[in-house]
């Protein structure tokens, strides 16, 4: 991805991104616009919080798998 469409931010508008693309109360239109949001901005800090969404999105993938696997043994 070239740096034509990065942009820079605050540390605080950073987090709050962050927290908001985590919240499962949020719809997911506002929820997708923060990942894109986050994905757009220039440095470590929006990369990481990328890396910690995605975590966190992957053991939630995980463990829907392992609970429908127990469900359909049942």
């Amino acid at each position: 991805m070239g740096t034509e469409n990065c942009f820079e931010s605050s540390p605080e508008m950073e987090k709050l991104l962050c927290e908001k693309l985590l919240d499962q109360q949020q719809p997911i239109s506002e929820r997708f616009r923060s990942l894109f949001s986050l994905r757009n901005l220039r440095g470590p800090a929006p990369r990481r919080a990328l890396m910690i969404v995605g975590v966190y999105v992957s053991g939630l993938v995980l463990w829907w798998e392992i609970t429908d696997q127990e469900t359909d043994e049942s």
